[in-house]
């Protein structure tokens, strides 16, 4: 369900903050990486020429640039509604950006990222921005976050906005995001609401639910993430009973399939139990007169018609089912095969394509001529044909002769 969680944190350079590295944790760069499967989506905006497309650059200048006593980014970390889709929560964070970092009177640098686990129970936000204004006058870096200059805008840094410095601006942003978000839970037809206000400020006769102290806190916490883990737990057994349940008819299938192909291959086995008890008695009738011995000899022709149910299933679980399961498992390396070789055929006709799009820009009389940057791009298609081509041929010959194989053992 939609739960209103807001937080407003501002980084200080006098605090041994770094910019830097909060971008490295929203967007899992380099030492955050390893929790990169979090990372839903990440974006940003409102960047100066000088790390227009570069937003890590920004941030590490920031830290660089910004006196000593200064904030080099502010952040504000907000709950997304686990009802919205991935699509929808992107949707909802832009419009409050808009509102916000990117509105009509402000013009922010920022980043953003937005986080959750794999059950998708704790979607986040996490949007991150510089408090100095974009007022299109073109600076370096080091003017950029210089003091302003009110007299003469281009000579002074970037002005920094005040509206993100006070109590009021918390509380605006609060009353915003819960405007944005209700707004969208509307839109897409859900009926959970967030609010950041008391039951009182609500206007809502209601006793206000009793705080837990911390240590209940970690308990519940550490119950619901147990719950999380057998709830996966069961999933991943589940995916193995289906599975299972898959092979095994598979199996079947094959069952179906192959009875005649296995015929002879049971008939010799039959035949080999048929000497097995054969001996067993022989052994026990030593005793008797060769009219018993040859009387005795003349049981195992029917031997096989004898066999017991239990004997016919130990057999086909001993000998029978193996095979299905080596045969199986070659058809599917064979079907991979086949769609390797597949996938190295669009490769070929795609270079090919691109090879033959660099010819028709040839220049000059008749269209002879080629420049240099066009010699070495069809030289690295050339390069990455032949290669392509060795390999298609060679996953081809192995397909060839793996086909051959089961083949004969189909036989």
């Amino acid at each position: 369900m939609a739960i209103y969680h807001l937080n407003v944190r501002y980084c200080s350079k006098s605090k041994g903050q770094s910019a830097q590295a909060k971008n490295d944790y929203i967007n899992r760069n380099d030492k955050y990486s390893k929790r990169l499967d979090d990372l839903q989506f990440s974006g940003y905006g409102n960047m100066p020429k000088f790390a227009e497309d570069n937003p890590q650059e920004f941030w590490r200048l920031s830290d660089i640039y910004e006196r000593a006593n200064a904030r080099v980014c502010t952040e504000i970390e907000f709950a997304l509604p686990r009802e919205l889709t991935l699509e929808q929560q992107q949707k909802l964070v832009s419009s409050f950006i808009e509102n916000t970092v990117d509105s009509g009177s402000n013009k922010l640098p920022y980043s953003f990222a937005i986080h959750t686990d794999k059950n998708n129970h704790n979607p986040h936000c996490h949007l991150i921005f510089s408090e100095r204004q974009l007022d299109g006058i073109d600076r370096t870096a080091e003017q950029f976050f210089k003091r302003a200059n009110t007299k003469s805008p281009e000579k002074g840094g970037a002005m920094k906005t005040a509206d993100f410095r006070d109590r009021e601006f918390i509380q605006s942003v609060r009353k915003t995001w819960r405007e944005q978000a209700n707004q969208a839970l509307e839109q897409y037809g859900y009926a959970a609401r967030i609010d950041e206000r008391s039951y009182k400020e609500q206007g809502i006769e209601q006793a206000p639910r009793a705080r837990i102290d911390r240590v209940t806190w970690q308990e519940l916490n550490r119950l619901e993430q147990e719950e999380r883990q057998i709830v996966q737990e069961l999933a991943l057994k589940g995916q193995e009973i289906n599975k299972e349940k898959s092979y095994l008819q598979k199996i079947e299938e094959k069952q179906a399939q192959g009875m005649g192909k296995y015929e002879s291959k049971f008939a010799a086995a039959f035949s080999k139990l048929s000497e097995s008890a054969l001996k067993h008695d022989l052994s026990n009738e030593k005793e008797k007169d060769s009219k018993i011995h040859t009387q005795e000899e003349k049981v195992p022709q029917n031997r096989i018609q004898g066999l017991s149910q239990a004997d016919f299933d130990q057999f086909l679980i001993d000998e029978w089912l193996p095979q299905i399961e080596k045969y199986v498992k070659a058809q599917e390396k064979r079907d991979g095969m086949e769609v390797e070789i597949t996938q190295y055929d669009k490769d070929l006709q795609r270079i090919q394509g691109d090879y033959n799009k660099l010819t028709d820009k040839n220049q000059g009389f008749l269209g002879l001529w080629e420049t240099k940057e066009q010699k070495a791009k069809k030289k690295e298609l050339e390069d990455e044909y032949k290669h392509t081509a060795e390999q298609r041929n060679a996953k081809s010959q192995e397909l060839a002769e793996y086909s051959q194989k089961i083949k004969a053992y189909e036989q």
